[in-house]
């Protein structure tokens, strides 16, 4: 859509193609490394609390530790 796509009562302006400005930087990674990276830096400080100890604990148990059926989740609603 374009900016003379809110002025009037024509139909808007679609583009043709998609396209990022400036371009977004994406850094791709093999599923080791972004499995390396989560367990190192995920958190959201510089000390993990109990919660993320849990949680990274729960990851790199790699299934075996916390929960992994959707039934048994806290927010699974039972239906009638």
């Amino acid at each position: 859509m374009v900016e003379a796509d809110f002025q009037g009562t024509s139909p808007p302006t679609f583009e043709t193609a998609a396209y990022s400005k400036p371009p977004v930087p994406v850094t791709v990674l093999s599923a080791e490394d972004a499995y390396a990276r989560v367990v190192a830096q995920a958190g959201t400080c510089q000390h993990r609390d109990a919660v993320e100890l849990r949680l990274i604990d729960q990851l790199t148990s790699l299934g075996t530790k916390g929960r992994s059926s959707p039934t048994k989740a806290m927010w699974a609603v039972s239906r009638p």
